[in-house]
């Protein structure tokens, strides 16, 4: 095995198991110069102390020479159908690599192993630990990647980023990786999930929107429907969040039209969730309620909304049963914010907290400050319904006046003049 694979798999095997250099030097009796100088990849040790690093871990390396081409073929095969997002085929793929796993784990491709392990993670798995753990394991692989390498692990980054609602760190981290990033496959999903990210600010819709577009000319361009697909969602919450109406629903249907032509019919719920954001800001709350309840999906964000409509609409019974749902999950996996608003609408449901007009009251102000305008929509509605069952209409009007001054913000948006226009220097198409 080559010094940087060997390198590689004992730094990552010693922080698995969560040894300090200075344990695993006096388990193995190895000096402690020795694997210093190994993990930096600066020389190979002597067969003896390989021999003892190896033991103390408890670890196995096997020569791979005569099926290496076949377990790196599997593995970028498996690969391409997580970037198509063919993960019925992934799938097979990942039965497959895990009835090999010795051969993965322990020989020189391990390396491409756990970072393709991870990407397919933030594609695939539900629930947010068993990504955590893909993450802290190949966060120690770093220093060894080549640049294909680097390309998976910045991209399965961001993606995990993003999972975690951290807004912030995905932007900044991802802006970076478009410079850093050379494979013109992960550049397009890290223009994607930057898109993702720039959307959660209203300030940013448009330079979100520009992320999404340069994503979707390469994603067409290489017939990838499924990204495709998402990607177009995208788009339309942009047309969405800026009061676009007309075209949000054109651009819906065109959507619709071409996930019937490709056969990807079956992920029109991610079409259906802007539907019901749709009837929520034009006060159609009966219709965003009935197209919520056809959508086969029991995700928190869902069932928040679910939570929130049925609040609405008086089905206080239907509202509770459906907070209960989501307080035996996990894993709450959205938002602090909107959890947060579950929290003080659950508190109402169970009249179990008298301070909620003050709850929902900075809510409002808190979602304001991060620029969270589809929240600042739904608690704006529940909070002034609170305020004039408690007769408090003077700010009851300075909350509808700070909404309405936010939408005549966001109304601007779409027009280009009025947003930093981002002059992409990299060429996917």
């Amino acid at each position: 095995m080559e010094l940087r694979l060997l390198s590689a798999r004992i730094h990552f095997e010693r922080n698995r198991q969560a040894l300090s250099l200075e344990q695993l030097s006096k388990a193995s009796r190895v000096p402690l110069e020795v694997i210093t100088d190994l993990e930096q990849m600066s020389r190979v040790p002597v067969e003896s102390d390989l021999n003892k690093l190896i033991n103390t871990l408890n670890i196995e390396i096997i020569s791979d020479r005569e099926i290496r081409g076949h377990l790196m073929e599997m593995l970028r095969e498996f690969r391409k159908h997580i970037f198509y997002l063919d993960m019925a085929q992934a799938e097979v793929y990942y039965n497959t690599i895990n009835d090999s796993l010795s051969d993965y784990q322990n020989g020189s491709c391990f390396i491409d192993y756990y970072l393709t392990m991870y990407f397919y993670a933030t594609q695939a798995l539900d629930g947010f630990v068993p990504i955590q753990h893909h993450y802290q394991w190949c966060q120690c692989l770093k220093p060894y990647l080549n640049d294909y390498e680097e390309d998976v692990f910045i991209t399965a980054n961001g993606f995990y980023y993003m999972l975690n609602f951290d807004v912030h760190v995905t932007h900044e981290y991802l802006l970076q990786a478009l410079k850093d990033v050379i494979d013109k496959q992960y550049k397009a999903l890290i223009h994607y999930v930057l898109g993702q990210a720039l959307m959660h600010k209203y300030t940013s819709y448009y330079l979100g929107f520009q992320h999404a577009e340069k994503a979707k000319t390469y994603f067409d361009k290489v017939n990838n429907y499924h990204r495709g697909y998402y990607v177009r969602i995208l788009i339309q919450t942009y047309y969405l969040r800026t009061h676009q109406y007309d075209t949000f629903l054109d651009a819906t249907q065109n959507t619709y039209n071409l996930a019937t032509k490709y056969d990807v019919i079956a992920l029109n719920y991610a079409t259906s969730i802007n539907y019901v954001h749709y009837y929520i800001l034009v006060n159609q709350e009966k219709k965003a309620l009935e197209t919520l309840n056809v959508i086969p999906r029991d995700s928190s964000e869902f069932l928040t909304l679910k939570v929130y409509l049925c609040y609405r609409l008086k089905r206080f019974d239907e509202a509770l049963e459906t907070a209960n749902k989501i307080n035996q999950l996990t894993h709450y996996g959205y938002s602090k914010l909107y959890k947060e608003f579950f929290d003080c609408l659950y508190a109402l449901l169970t009249k179990s907290d008298r301070n909620c007009l003050e709850v929902m009251t900075s809510l409002f102000y808190q979602a304001k400050v991060s620029e969270a305008y589809f929240l600042m929509h739904l608690s704006s509605r529940i909070l002034n319904d609170l305020l004039v069952k408690h007769r408090k209409y003077q700010k009851a009007n300075e909350i509808s006046e700070t909404l309405f001054e936010v939408i005549q913000v966001v109304m601007q948006l779409k027009n280009p003049k009025y947003q930093e226009v981002v002059d992409f220097d990299e060429n996917l198409s």
